[in-house]
């Protein structure tokens, strides 16, 4: 499989095989959690708990409801939100505000996703009537509240329709903006990385759905894998994850070649 070629994330080309290691490792990684003494534990306790969001914020389903509720507010939390009583009440009004636009443009996208959408709908300007213009409108509507910036709008948008919206946070949008131009905003640089990428996009899409296939996980988009890769990389965490993901029961069944 050709390597990845990621400006956002490395301006060297990036191994197929150590962006499935990654992701592999944001999904398994552990960490250690002390407990300290309690009436079950009279000595403290030290216990494995999962040390990124895959099990907090992309296992748990979004809502069915034709809305934002309080749900697909709620676990924006989970992916490092550190949102308090008031950044809730207003993501869930900025939702409020924001769902007619999600409607119409999951309604005009027919099926499509964010990555099929012609480049021109997703730039600076989406031409009136298209997927991005209404796209960009549910953006508007959440980042013009107070309070309500970048990284919890892309959070809940994303979690509700993850093929549709980027997940785009404000560790990661440094490294975008520094490819953006007068045509091209945050977005239109993820399109852009997605489309030059599609063959290894595609294998990494496929394949992570194959090998993390447990009752209670769920498969990943191109858009959270993006994510993924980029944010390892601008927190530093990017050799945490790789040599955790080929520690994962996961990574051996991919190397012997019985991943289903």
């Amino acid at each position: 499989m050709p390597p990845f070629l990621l400006p956002s994330a490395s301006p060297e080309p990036m191994a197929w095989s150590d962006a499935l290691a990654a992701v592999l490792g944001y999904a398994r990684a552990q960490r250690d959690l002390w407990i300290r003494r309690t009436p079950s534990h009279p000595d403290g306790i030290t216990i494995k708990v999962r040390a990124y969001a895959y099990s907090v914020y992309d296992c748990v389903p979004p809502s069915p409801d034709d809305e934002f509720a309080w749900l697909d507010v709620l676990v924006v939390d989970g992916i490092n939100g550190k949102m308090d009583q008031a950044a809730i009440t207003a993501l869930k009004d900025a939702g409020d505000r924001a769902w007619p636009h999600v409607r119409t443009a999951i309604e005009r996208a027919d099926g499509r996703a964010f990555w099929e959408l012609p480049e021109v709908e997703v730039g600076r300007t989406p031409p009136p009537g298209t997927t991005g213009a209404a796209l960009g409108d549910a953006w508007l509507e959440c980042t013009a509240t107070t309070g309500i910036k970048t990284a919890l709008t892309h959070k809940m948008l994303h979690h509700k329709r993850p093929a549709l919206f980027p997940l785009i946070d404000n560790v990661a949008a440094p490294l975008l903006r520094a490819h953006t131009d007068d045509d091209v905003n945050l977005w239109g640089v993820l399109h852009r990385e997605l489309g030059a990428n599609d063959e290894q996009f595609t294998a990494l899409e496929g394949t992570f759905a194959e090998l993390v296939n447990g009752e209670d996980d769920v498969p990943l988009t191109r858009l959270r894998l993006h994510d993924i890769l980029v944010w390892l990389t601008a927190s530093r965490r990017w050799n945490h994850a790789v040599a955790a993901g080929r520690e994962t029961a996961e990574w051996g069944r991919w190397q012997s070649g019985t991943a289903s």
